[in-house]
């Protein structure tokens, strides 16, 4: 049994581009949903889906224990994809076990410390 926290952040947001990596109080912005999970001693994996080399790189620079990148599908990475597809299309290639917990987080909506 294990509690698996999924984060999508793509890269293509038109309205600010790359706006998951961009400085906010001093860190990245999924910096701070990143951490909060990684902290959370229920959780244990944090899975950050993206489709943007930057944002991998940016993540993966954390060097949090339970951290893993999942390369998504540019498919579910468009204007009009939504958060589902994306879940459902990691959910199809990493089956989890009928006991494990699998849990969104925003990147978007940080936790305040």
């Amino acid at each position: 049994m294990k509690t698996i926290a999924f984060i999508p952040v793509r890269g293509g947001s038109k309205s600010i581009p790359l706006k998951n990596v961009k400085p906010f109080c001093g860190q990245p912005l999924v910096y701070w949903t990143a951490k909060a999970a990684q902290d959370t001693s229920e959780i244990d994996e944090v899975i950050i889906a993206t489709d943007s080399e930057s944002i991998r790189k940016t993540v993966l620079s954390f060097n949090f224990d339970k951290l893993k990148v999942y390369e998504r599908s540019s498919k579910n990475a468009a204007d009009v994809s939504s958060t589902e597809s994306v879940m459902l299309e990691y959910l199809n290639k990493v089956p989890l076990d009928d006991s494990d917990t699998f849990i969104l987080v925003q990147a978007t909506s940080p936790p305040f410390y």
